[in-house]
C-alpha cells in the first residue's frame, strides 16, 4: 500500500524514492527531488490508509521538516477507497510560508509582478508578536507595515509570513 503511494509521490515530484522508505540514516525521508536542479526541492514522507480518517501530529510534521534537512517538508496523505486499492484522494500538508513563497514565485514568472503577493498581503497581514492586523504604508522608496491599532506595548509591526514586504 505505501510503496504504491511512493511511486506515484516521486513520480509526480519528478524525484526519486529513498532506499528502504527513509531508514537510512543519511537520507530519512521517503522521497526528495534535487534541489540543485529546481527552484523548489521537497522532501517527502507519506502516509496511506483504508480508513476514513488518520491522524497527523505536531511530532509527524517536526518530523519531516528535522529529516528533510533544508529542503520543503511534505507530509503527503492518501485516503483508499477499498481495500484493494482502487480509488483514493492525495492531500498534501505543506508549509503556508513554502506554499506563498511557490504562488509568489509562479506570480512573478508569469509577469504579474505583485498582483498576488498584494492579494495576499490583504489577506494574511498579521502582526508576528501579538496577531493583530497590520497594513502595508506605501511609500516612494518602499514601505512599512504598520498596525491598525496601535499596540500598547510599541512593538513594530513584523509581518506573520516572511518575505511580504
Amino acid at each position: 500500500m505505501s510503496d504504491k503511494h511512493e511511486d506515484l509521490l516521486a513520480e509526480a515530484f519528478g524525484g526519486k524514492k529513498t532506499r528502504g522508505s527513509g531508514n537510512q540514516w543519511a537520507n530519512q525521508t521517503d522521497g526528495r527531488t534535487n534541489r540543485h536542479n529546481i527552484p523548489f526541492a521537497f522532501a517527502w514522507d507519506g502516509k496511506s490508509t483504508r480508513h476514513a480518517s488518520t491522524t497527523v501530529s505536531r511530532a509527524d510534521l517536526a518530523k519531516v521538516t528535522e529529516q528533510a534537512d533544508g529542503d520543503r517538508p511534505i507530509l503527503a496523505l492518501r485516503f483508499y477507497d477499498d481495500d484493494r486499492l482502487r480509488g483514493f484522494e492525495d492531500w498534501l500538508c505543506v508549509r503556508l510560508d513554502d506554499l506563498v513563497e511557490m504562488l509568489m514565485f509562479i506570480d512573478v514568472t508569469l509577469g504579474d509582478y505583485g498582483i498576488l503577493q498584494e492579494a495576499l498581503a490583504t489577506r494574511l497581514a498579521v502582526c508576528k508578536t501579538c496577531e493583530k492586523p497590520i497594513g502595508w504604508v506605501a511609500c516612494p522608496t518602499g514601505g512599512w507595515w504598520s498596525h491598525k491599532e496601535h499596540p500598547e506595548d510599541d512593538h513594530d509591526a513584523e509581518p506573520l509570513l516572511e518575505g511580504m514586504d
